[in-house]
């Protein structure tokens, strides 16, 4: 038996006659690479790499126009001040939460949606408190809601705050 194990050594491995040993033959069952799988895993990365470049480097997506919806009592230019900030930046990289926040900030706003309207426009919907009670001393005016929530004071007529009349504060 241990004949038969050292002929198979012998014919796996072939001795020249000057000593030195033969590398084994290669199997045919190898595995050869598959270069259209490597050249098209190629190209579609190249494609998606200028595509990216592209989109994030283009002047087209960079916003142009903003649509401010739902102001009737609130600051207006307060409002636009904390959109300005969108203008000719890329449309896909701008920050809602910021100017959420600077929006929210203000009384007369009770919710704020911001969304994209591609390739260059940036929407903004506001919904706004509405007042259950006009306070007035005849030359200043104060909206309150139901719960005492101070909603907007100042020198502007009662006419532009949409007043809930079948509200009453006890």
């Amino acid at each position: 038996m241990k004949r038969k194990v050292q002929r198979n050594v012998l014919r796996r491995y072939e001795c020249h006659r000057n000593g030195t040993v033969a590398k084994p033959a290669r199997s045919r069952n190898r595995k050869k690479p598959n270069y259209a799988l490597l050249f098209s895993l190629l190209t579609f990365s190249a494609l998606v790499s200028c595509f990216v470049s592209f989109v994030t480097q283009t002047p087209y997506l960079n916003v142009k126009e903003i649509r401010i919806k739902g102001v009737r009592i609130s600051d207006k230019e307060a409002v636009e001040n904390a959109a300005k900030t969108y203008l000719g930046k890329n449309i896909l990289f701008i920050n809602k939460k910021a100017a959420i926040e600077k929006i929210l900030s203000l009384n007369e706003v009770m919710d704020v949606k911001i969304g994209r309207k591609f390739p260059a426009t940036v929407w903004i919907r506001i919904f706004e408190r509405k007042a259950d009670a006009v306070l007035t001393d005849g030359s200043n005016y104060c909206l309150i809601q139901k719960k005492r929530f101070n909603v907007s004071q100042g020198k502007r007529p009662a006419e532009i705050a949409s007043v809930n009349k079948s509200c009453r504060l006890r």
